[in-house]
């Protein structure tokens, strides 16, 4: 069997060059000190005039498909862009197991491939339950910049406890320097970390920015 035939149909290809870590031979993403000044969401950069910002993944899976399905025609809008953060790639808790893992794995080799690709890019952390953690926090390069999100976690207190359960142990194994929280950061693993030294930088997510921009506009606040 000719196995180079099925590269670009399981984006095979965007890992040419990637240096293999962990159990899994997820591609590393290399550590990266980068504070962006603002972000667009990918599914806004054809609109978007302002190529100082970088762009985010914080949105529904649907909404950026089309960077997975292809990539390398995807590659020149963002190499317009500052930076990238790796994309969100939803893990909910009740899909087995290995589903959360690839969720993780195709953040990574997306993040990976843009960094050899010309982009600034930042490891994006997603995590689930207890047993996501081995893989969740790996091929991550220690002591950079990592980006969270928090849109959604602290609607409800069995959401907002998983993301903070998980918060320290992240820090313990990917100890970085700087955090950039995509949504709200009111919550005290983000106070605790400030206290040790981490930097935290908050992005206001679209819906905050919709409804506060919804009240001013009908002279709320």
């Amino acid at each position: 069997m000719n196995y180079e035939t099925y590269r670009g149909v399981f984006n095979a290809d965007i890992n040419a060059g990637a240096t293999p870590y962990g159990e899994w031979d997820m591609p590393l993403m290399c550590c990266v000190d980068a504070i962006p000044p603002s972000l667009v969401p990918y599914d806004r950069i054809n609109r978007e005039v302002d190529h100082d910002k970088w762009v985010h993944f914080c949105i529904h899976d649907a909404r950026f498909m089309s960077l997975w399905r292809n990539p390398w025609n995807q590659l020149p809008r963002l190499q317009c862009f500052k930076g990238c953060i790796a994309p969100d790639f939803s893990m909910f808790w009740a899909y087995p197991r290995y589903m959360q893992l690839e969720a993780v794995c195709r953040s990574r080799a997306i993040g990976a491939w843009m960094q050899r690709n010309g982009c600034v890019g930042v490891p994006f952390l997603r995590w689930g339950l207890k047993n996501t953690y081995d893989f969740s926090f790996s091929a991550v390069e220690p002591e950079g910049t990592i980006a969270v999100g928090t849109i959604g976690c602290f609607g409800n207190r069995e959401t907002r406890k998983v993301f903070e359960d998980g918060f320290g142990p992240m820090r313990e194994i990917v100890r970085p320097k700087r955090v950039l929280v995509i949504g709200s950061d009111r919550s005290g693993v983000f106070d605790e970390a400030r206290q040790d030294g981490i930097e935290i930088i908050s992005y206001e997510g679209e819906t905050a920015r919709y409804y506060r921009e919804k009240g001013v506009r009908n002279g709320i606040g």
